[in-house]
């Protein structure tokens, strides 16, 4: 389970970031690493966060931050790991284009409502998080509803920015 939020600081200059440890931060992320490291010195890097995250989003962040995945997890210098931990806490990704309307899709599911303040629609459980449209589990009848809900959210979520 990870956390995303989106930024906005200009018109066209929309980030996303994700943290792939809810609710810790890079000091935390980083003693549990080293935790894991201890127990296991001699796994490599990559083998020593499966479990903490699927081999391949392990072998995704390793690449980003440009860590030898076969590096054993004991000799990952302090620079690459603190790489490594501000990459797991605060991923940072920009939003650069959509695939476009016709290749837009809306699903069912996602977050319970219940988990959101109805005023702002930010998270009960993780502050300064809003959730709007179709992360959230609201459905309508087919006729536009979805998308109406998705821009009046967007709108609700939007304005506290």
């Amino acid at each position: 389970m990870c956390s995303v939020a989106l930024n906005r600081e200009g018109k066209n200059d929309v980030k996303g970031f994700i943290n792939f440890f809810p609710g810790k931060n890079e000091t935390a992320v980083k003693k549990i690493i080293l935790q894991r490291g201890k127990k296991r010195p001699e796994q490599t890097i990559l083998k020593s966060l499966i479990g903490l995250l699927p081999e391949r989003v392990a072998g995704g962040i390793l690449k980003i931050c440009g860590i030898n995945f076969d590096g054993k997890i004991k000799d990952i210098t302090s620079r690459d790991m603190d790489l490594l931990c501000k990459t797991l806490a605060d991923f940072e990704i920009a939003v650069t284009d959509t695939r476009g309307w016709n290749e837009a899709e809306f699903t069912a599911g996602g977050s319970n409502i219940n988990e959101v303040k109805p005023g702002t629609l930010e998270s009960k459980v993780i502050k300064d998080l809003y959730l709007c449209g179709e992360i959230l589990d609201v459905d309508g009848p087919i006729g536009g509803y979805n998308l109406s809900w998705a821009w009046s959210s967007g709108w609700t979520a939007g304005k506290i920015l």
